[in-house]
Order: C-alpha cells, then sequence, then structure tokens
C-alpha cells in the first residue's frame, strides 16, 4: 500500500496543480476577491440561521446538498468573517478529491488520469467551478466511480464504492437514474461489492425522492419539447464548435447540427465496431451519457440553454461523458480513430480557452459583513451573476450579524468594534 501510495504522488501532486490552474483561469476573480454566491447567501445561509448545524439536512430546490452544505457549514463555523475565502479553497481540495478519485480508482476506464483532467477542460461557462455552492454536481461524479470500478477476484474496496455512492447520491437526484445502471451492473458481475453498492444507491434514491416529494418541488418549465435534431446540435456540435456573436446564439447552426450528428455517428458507428474490446464499463458509460441527457432536456426545453449562455450546469454531466466515451475509443480504435478523437479535443479544449472562464465585480465581504453588524437591519449583497447592479440581497439584522461573527471559531474572540476600526 505505502508502495503505491509513493507511486501516486507525484501524479497526485500535478493533478493537484493542474485543478489549481483550472480553477485560477476559469474563475480568476474568486481567487482573487472570493464571494458569496446565489443559494449560498439566499438559502443555505437563512437555513443555518434557523437549524444551525442541522441545516446540513435542509433541502436546496426540493433535493439534498450535503457536501456543499458541509463546506458552507464549517466555513462558517471557522470564521464568518472570512467565510468566502475558506469556502473556497475547501472547495478547491474537495474538488481534487473528486478528480483525484477518478484518476487513481480502479476503474475500468483506459486512461484515467487523463478523463479525470478531462472533467476540468469541458467547453462550458465556469458556472460550477470553484463556488462551492455548486460542489455537488463534483460529488454527484463520485456515485458515478463505482459504476465503472474494475471487477476482479479481491475487491478490497467495497466500503470505499458503497460511501461513494452514498456521498454521491446525497448530493443531487441523479442517483435515482443511476440505481437502474447499478442494477444493470448487478446483474452482470453479481458480486457482493455490487450488492452492497446497489443498496447504497438505491437508499439514496429513496431518500432524494422523498426529499423531493416533502419540499413539493417537482415541477419544470413550462412548455417543455424534445427536439431531436437540436439535441445532437447543442449536445454533440457544441462540444466542437459553438460560433457566439455578441453573447448570443438561440438560432439553430447547420454546422453545429452536421458537426453533432457527425460525432454521434463516429460514436454509435466505433462502439459497435470495437465491441468486442470495450469493457462492460463502458456500456454503463454510454448509459450514463443517455441518463443524463434525457434529464437535462425533460426538465427544461432543449433551446432555452446554453453551454456558455444560458444553464451551463446542464451540460456539466453529459460533456464529462462524453469526453469519457471519446477517451475510450480512442484507445481502443486504431490511429484514424485516435487523430479524429485528438481534432475533437483540439478543437473543445479552443472553445474551452475561448469561452470557459467567468469574472465577477468585486464586493468586499469582510465589509458587508461588519456594516451588517454595525446597524440594525442590512441588506446583505449575494452575488447572482457577477454584476454588481444585479446582485441579490439577504436581508439580516444586526444582532444575527453579531451572532454569527462570535459563534466563529475565529472570530469569536474579536470585538465588533475594534474590527470596524
Amino acid at each position: 500500500m505505502q508502495t503505491n501510495i509513493k507511486q501516486k504522488l507525484p501524479e497526485g501532486l500535478l493533478l493537484l496543480l493542474v485543478v489549481f490552474v483550472v480553477f485560477a483561469f476559469r474563475r480568476p476573480d474568486q481567487l482573487l476577491n472570493p464571494y458569496m454566491w446565489v443559494e449560498e447567501g439566499t438559502v443555505f445561509l437563512p437555513q443555518y440561521n434557523s437549524y444551525g448545524s442541522l441545516s446540513l439536512f435542509a433541502p436546496v430546490s426540493g433535493y439534498l446538498v450535503i457536501p456543499a452544505k458541509i463546506i458552507f457549514i464549517i466555513a462558517t463555523k471557522m470564521s464568518f468573517l472570512h467565510q468566502p475565502d475558506i469556502s473556497y479553497w475547501l472547495t478547491y481540495l474537495f474538488t481534487f478529491g473528486v478528480v483525484a478519485s477518478i484518476a487513481f480508482s480502479p476503474l475500468q476506464l483506459k486512461s484515467p488520469t487523463l478523463c479525470a483532467i478531462a472533467t476540468l477542460l469541458i467547453p462550458t461557462d465556469s458556472e460550477v467551478f470553484a463556488v462551492s455552492e455548486y460542489v455537488f454536481w463534483w460529488s454527484s461524479l463520485l456515485c458515478v466511480v463505482p459504476l465503472l470500478w474494475t471487477e476482479n477476484d479481491k475487491d478490497e474496496y467495497p466500503k470505499t464504492r458503497v460511501l461513494m455512492v452514498l456521498v454521491g447520491g446525497l448530493s443531487s437526484p441523479i442517483i435515482v437514474g443511476l440505481s437502474t445502471l447499478y442494477a444493470l451492473r448487478l446483474w452482470r458481475y453479481r458480486t457482493y461489492a455490487d450488492v452492497a453498492a446497489f443498496v447504497a444507491s438505491l437508499a439514496a434514491s429513496v431518500i432524494q425522492i422523498v426529499s423531493i416529494l416533502y419540499a413539493g418541488n417537482l415541477s419544470r418549465s413550462p412548455g417543455v419539447k424534445l427536439d431531436v435534431l437540436l439535441v445532437l446540435e447543442k449536445f454533440f456540435g457544441y462540444f466542437i464548435y459553438m460560433p457566439i456573436k455578441n453573447d448570443i446564439l438561440w438560432e439553430s447552426v447547420p454546422l453545429c447540427l452536421g458537426l453533432g450528428l457527425c460525432l454521434f455517428l463516429i460514436i454509435i458507428i466505433a462502439s459497435f465496431y470495437y465491441r468486442q474490446t470495450l469493457d462492460y464499463g463502458y456500456w454503463l458509460l454510454l448509459g450514463c451519457l443517455l441518463l443524463v441527457i434525457v434529464t437535462s432536456v425533460s426538465r427544461i426545453s432543449v433551446d432555452f440553454i446554453h453551454p456558455t449562455i444560458a444553464g451551463p450546469r446542464y451540460f456539466f454531466f453529459p460533456y464529462i461523458f462524453l469526453s469519457w466515451i471519446l477517451i475510450q475509443l480512442a484507445n481502443s480504435g486504431r490511429t484514424i480513430l485516435r487523430i479524429a478523437v485528438s481534432l475533437v479535443f483540439v478543437l473543445s479544449l479552443r472553445q474551452t480557452i475561448s469561452y470557459g472562464q467567468r469574472f465577477h465585480d468585486k464586493i468586499d465581504w469582510k465589509s458587508e459583513v461588519l456594516a451588517c453588524a454595525g446597524s440594525e437591519l442590512y441588506d446583505l449583497p449575494v452575488h447572482y451573476d457577477g454584476n454588481r447592479e444585479r446582485v441579490l440581497h439577504l436581508q439580516l439584522s444586526g444582532a444575527v450579524c453579531r451572532d454569527l461573527i462570535k459563534q466563529s471559531i475565529y472570530d469569536s474572540s474579536v470585538e465588533i468594534s475594534a474590527l470596524n476600526k
């Protein structure tokens, strides 16, 4: 075990650096001037004020996001005056942990380290990067990892797999659909570890369903419709090329549709041609891609979402699984297929560099909290889209702000009057 750790250490340190560089590129302002975003301020904080640490189990938009809540609670308890800074670094470390689990777990993925890095380079806006609120998108990947686990006679990690399923499953409702894939895996392998993982997926699914029913949040956007050609264009074509002009692209673009159709056909034809050399995990990965695309377009019409303009989070899972599928095919195919996949990734990376950053106006969190602590009633600004003119507001009393400061470990011994000087 120690030898294995020593062998993985240089690669792990390199991956740690890669995650940092990607975070710094994706959201440079969040590194230099971290702040509280959307539900962190409008949902997490009010729930914490009402229930304390028990807010960990309070639903957000109808479902549980426990890993994101853990980071929020830890940061708030450590120092409310420096909450965004602490949240940022905890989010960084947690994201590294997820990426490392993909790179170093014994999976049926070929080139697992490359797959891990691909999760960081998907061609979307950086909405779900470097913000603790969105860490549940990353933690949800943990319940995919055991699904792709290598089968062998000596399964040394059944508890690890169960833990991953539970942590990922209590992050978002994606586990409900994935539980069907865990059933298929169990039917194929029929091992004790697969029974445990399937049971864990069912338990997490039930908890998420109960949470959704309890919150009464089963709504979806009105007028949802399925447009297969638009699905091919956006979930496959936009992965290669997104012609954006003046930050707007709602019209269908024939080139993108053609690219999407070509990429889709390459995957289908290559999957059939190399079916004898592809592991069972590959077919489960295809199931994951189908599942997340169907889930995305069933909640909101595909014509309303876009990888960089509107709802980039809906492309997070599809583009990750699409990347992994292409990497598996490149490892199994001939030179011509590898060249084609390499070209796809080069074009995809160009888009990530062009459209994968997000900036925000600077707001001094500590100054805002101190202003709140020194007032009777205060509208605490919470970033929505990064523009200071469009911030959300959470109304807090000065007493609440003072209590949050006093209850935090680092700030508890500091006098409010001294902080204002």
